[in-house]
Order: structure tokens, then C-alpha cells, then sequence
């Protein structure tokens, strides 16, 4: 996508995170005024010009406090205000200004200045117990400012206006293809590799690792820089030598998902690196068995979850990535929903395994990821949200502030995204190198005859 269409959005929202100061200028002038509140409210001489948070929109001697109002009312107006309401780092802002009731109560919130490092999920899964459809959102004050005072309330108003940004693209004369890479891109977990620092082993990533995935996430279709002449490895059943080329190769979106340059390799190292990783720390066994069920239709999965302290069933787990940028899933169901992708992978597998499952005595689930990181709702839903919201609980429940469940989530999250970060460079390498002799390559900018 071209980077001036994507880069004003949050990276979260499909773009390059690149945050246009005009753009976000009414949130960052709303949270400072929630910070500075309380202070103003101790001096004398504006203690009572802020006492009355209802009456700024009507204040007869201050400009500001007017101005607040209109932003205030901007922003929590806003449908996608509601967003935060599910949002990791988001969640206490958005119940500090829309609760009824002025006592403290519960401690909903992350400790003052905690931000923790997750991605945030533009589409958000409601709890369990929560009808986001039947439940009508109750309406934001202007006096709860106060509560978010030191809460870094910049961030969360920043997303709505950043989304809306998102939302008027997607909405837009851009090409379909375009807002199926912008709004797919906007899935959780998709693009967290750009935001880690690579301070430990299971997250450090090269440059040339980073800048192919930035040139594949942003549709920049050249870090293979091919000619229209080239082709894919000589085993590749589309695009070996001979065989007409077209723009799925030519975007790289065909090397990301082509076996013979190790599509298999990098489905392997997620689901035995960092998935097997996460369900040893749940006290699931995860036994790597790829033909556990193989006497019912020759059909292999990746392996065998059972954790005897739950239930005695055991579930097959199938590990899938998929690639966006594939002709077959740039759609308007794409551009319209941001697990369009992940949707299709997962019901694809249960198509193809439920039944095989049933007659061998055993559940079946899908664990689908992107070629971008993004993550698919089913494994999210079943394996990830409700284990961390219980390990959430129980630390605060034990006195706690809850860093260290949230950092062991962070780090899961980021793990898996650059294993894919990794795979994903990878394939691109052996694209190129196993080329034919005689395939046309070039560097960005030069001609075939141009020296380096």
C-alpha cells in the first residue's frame, strides 16, 4: 500500500504509526488538561474556575476550558470511543469517564504509568458475559476527568481519532487490494514486530529480517526486486522455470505461501517454538505427533493437547498461515473485516477435520496466523485470553498489580511474531536463491546492465 495512504494510522490500525500531530492534537489537549486538573484545582487563584467540570462548555472567562469541552465531546461522542472498552490499555480510561458513580470501587486498572506491552486488537472480543449489542453504552462525563489524571490518557483518545483516520481510508476510492492490505494488517498481532526492541534471543530479528517484512506488510512489491521474467524454484508446481509469472509472484505474496520455499519449515517453528512454549506453561501436554490421525483418513495434524488437571479430552491442534496479499483473499469480506483471512484458514480445517476427529474420539482445534502476525479469534479465544484473564485475577487477588502476567503475555505475543518476522525472510531468501540460472534480478533503481 502506498505509505502516504497508510502512514498517518496507527500501526495497530494497518498503518505505518506514523501519528499526524494535527491529527491527534484534540487527545493530547484533552489528557493534558486531565493531568493538570487536579493541580489547578489545589491554587487558589483556578481552584474555582475548574470546580464545576459541567459548566466548561458555557465558561464565560476562559477559551480553554471551553475548548476542552468540545474536544472532550468530540472525541467520547465518537463511535469509536466504545472501542476502548475492550482494549488492554485502553480499558481504564474509557470506564474512568463513563462510569455513574463517583466512589473509586473497584480497581479495574493497570497501576498508574503501567502501559503493558501488548498489541491492541482494533476489533476487540468482548468477555463472555458481555452483549456489547443489548448493552448500551453509558455516556462519558466531563467531571471524571479527574480520574484519569497520571493514567497517560493521550494514548487510548489518540486511537479514536487514529481509527477514524483508519476507518475514512478503508471507506475511500483506494483500490480494493489496498484496504485489504490496510485493514488486515489491523489484526491483533498483526505488524507487533515493528514496535520490539530485540533485547533477548527469542525476539531479536536482523535488519534485512525487519525490512522485508516492513516491504511485505506495507505492499511494497519489491523485496524480491524481480523482473517480470523471473521465476520461483525450480520445484515450485505454479511459477518453476518456463511457467508464466504474474502479480502474485511478482508481490511476493506467492513465495510467502509456497512450499517449496519452506512454507512447512515456518508453520513448524510457531507451533513448536513459541505455541509449545505457551501450552507447557498452561500444563498442557503437547505432544508433536503429525499423524495422530493418521489411521482415519490419512490426514496429519500438528500435534496432541491434553492437560489431565481440566479434562480428560484430548484435542488435536492444527497450526495454518495465511497470507493476505493472495489474490484469493482480497475480497470486500477482507477490506471489511480484519479476520477475514484467519476466518477462512480456520474453517477451512474444520472442514477438512471435524469429522476425522469426531471418529477417532477427539476434539479439533485451529491455531491460524498471518503472514503479517495476525492473530486468528479461535486460539486467541480458547488458549490465550482466558488463561491470562485468570492469571490477571488471581495476582491482583494475591495484592499484586498484575506486570508480571502481562509481561509474560507480552513476551508470548512478541515471540510469535518474530518467529513469523524470521520464517517470513526466510522464504523470501530461498525464493531468491533458488532461482534458475539465468533469471533476470535486480537491485531497486537499476537497470539489468547497471553495476552495483
Amino acid at each position: 500500500m502506498p505509505v502516504s495512504a497508510s502512514s498517518p494510522t496507527a500501526a495497530d490500525g494497518g498503518g505505518f504509526g506514523v501519528a499526524s500531530l494535527r491529527t491527534i492534537a484534540p487527545a493530547a489537549y484533552v489528557a493534558s488538561f486531565a493531568d493538570t486538573l487536579p493541580h489547578l484545582s489545589s491554587l487558589p487563584r483556578t481552584a474555582a474556575l475548574v470546580a464545576n467540570p459541567a459548566s466548561f462548555a458555557a465558561s464565560p472567562t476562559s477559551p480553554a476550558l471551553r475548548e476542552l469541552a468540545g474536544h472532550f465531546h468530540t472525541l467520547t461522542s465518537d463511535p469509536l470511543f466504545q472501542h476502548l472498552r475492550t482494549d488492554p490499555r485502553s480499558a481504564f480510561v474509557y470506564k474512568s469517564l463513563t462510569t455513574q458513580d463517583d466512589e473509586d470501587g473497584e480497581d479495574y486498572s493497570y497501576p498508574p504509568g503501567l502501559i503493558p506491552a501488548v498489541p491492541d486488537d482494533p476489533d476487540p472480543i468482548p468477555a463472555a458475559d458481555e452483549d456489547p449489542a443489548s448493552t448500551p453504552p453509558p455516556p462519558a462525563r466531563i467531571a471524571r476527568l479527574f480520574h484519569i489524571a497520571g493514567r497517560h490518557a493521550q494514548r487510548p483518545l489518540s486511537l479514536v481519532l487514529q481509527r477514524r483516520t483508519s476507518v475514512a481510508l478503508t471507506s475511500g476510492p483506494l483500490p480494493l487490494d489496498v484496504k485489504c492490505s490496510i485493514v488486515q494488517a489491523s489484526q491483533y498481532g498483526a505488524g507487533v514486530f515493528l514496535n520490539t526492541v530485540g533485547t533477548y534471543d527469542a525476539v531479536r530479528i536482523t535488519n534485512k529480517e525487519y525490512l522485508n517484512n516492513v516491504w511485505h506488510r506495507f505492499g511494497f512489491f519489491a523485496p524480491l526486486n524481480i523482473l517480470a521474467d523471473a521465476s520461483c524454484a525450480r520445484t515450485c508446481p505454479t511459477f518453476s522455470p518456463g511457467r508464466p509469472t504474474n502479480t502474485a509472484f511478482l508481490s511476493a505474496a506467492h513465495s510467502l505461501s509456497c512450499s517449496s520455499c519452506g512454507s512447512l519449515k515456518r508453520h513448524n517453528a510457531v507451533a513448536y517454538g513459541p505455541l509449545a512454549d505457551h501450552f507447557k506453561s498452561q500444563d498442557f501436554d503437547f505432544i508433536k505427533e503429525h499423524t495422530v490421525l493418521e489411521s482415519f483418513g490419512k490426514k496429519a495434524v500438528d500435534g496432541l493437547l491434553r492437560n489431565p488437571y481440566l479434562s480428560s479430552a484430548q484435542t488435536a491442534l492444527d497450526v495454518t498461515i495465511t497470507c493476505p496479499a493472495c489474490p484469493s483473499y482480497v475480497s470486500s469480506a477482507a477490506a471489511a473485516c480484519n479476520t477475514r483471512c484467519t476466518d477462512a484458514a480456520e474453517a477451512a480445517k474444520h472442514l477438512k477435520y471435524d469429522q476425522i476427529a469426531t471418529t477417532a474420539g477427539v476434539l479439533f482445534s485451529v491455531a491460524a496466523f498471518t503472514t503479517y502476525g495476525g492473530w486468528g479469534s479461535e486460539f486467541r479465544n480458547k488458549y490465550v485470553e482466558p488463561f491470562y484473564k485468570s492469571e490477571l485475577k488471581e495476582a491482583k487477588a494475591k495484592g499484586g498489580d498484575g506486570w508480571e502476567v502481562l509481561n509474560r503475555k507480552s513476551r508470548f505475543v512478541r515471540h510469535v511474531a518474530a518467529v513469523i518476522c524470521r520464517e517470513n525472510s526466510r522464504m523470501l531468501s530461498n525464493a531468491a536463491r533458488m532461482r534458475p540460472a539465468g533469471s533476470r534480478v535486480v537491485a531497486r533503481g537499476r537497470s539489468p546492465g547497471e553495476r552495483a
